[in-house]
């Protein structure tokens, strides 16, 4: 348990380390937020199927970005063959996936804060099915 707890602050690490992590991702949604916000919003109001979509689209994206941040750090650190000598490919592959799992929960929150403050609709969490 120990080993897999370590494993999980390594690629926390790398995720945080990637081309400024998480930092990236954050700028991303925000943008791709404000972008929606500007080219949609303006012109008449957005029903809520298509501020669903809007999410999802966006989670999609940042699923992306993550796994390639820490696949790419890895890559480049040399850890990735590292762990293969020592450790279980199931440890490794569980490690990731909460990382990455972790990481979008993160932007989820984040990306439900940004949509109830620039959209006119109002989002309440209870009565909405994002």
């Amino acid at each position: 348990m120990k080993l897999l707890f370590s494993l999980l602050h390594k690629e926390f690490l790398l995720l945080g380390k990637a081309i400024n992590g998480i930092l990236s991702v954050l700028v991303l949604i925000t943008s791709i937020v404000f972008i929606f916000n500007y080219a949609l919003e303006q012109t008449g109001r957005l029903d809520r199927q298509t501020l669903i979509g809007i999410k999802w689209s966006v989670l999609f994206l940042t699923s992306y970005v993550f796994i390639g941040q820490s696949a790419w750090e890895e890559r480049e650190s040399g850890g990735g063959r590292i762990s293969s000598l020592f450790l279980p490919v199931w440890m490794r592959f569980l490690s990731k996936s909460l990382v990455v799992f972790i990481g979008l929960s993160i932007a989820a929150i984040y990306l439900m804060i940004l949509l109830s403050v620039f959209f006119r609709l109002s989002l309440w969490v209870g009565k909405i099915y994002l």
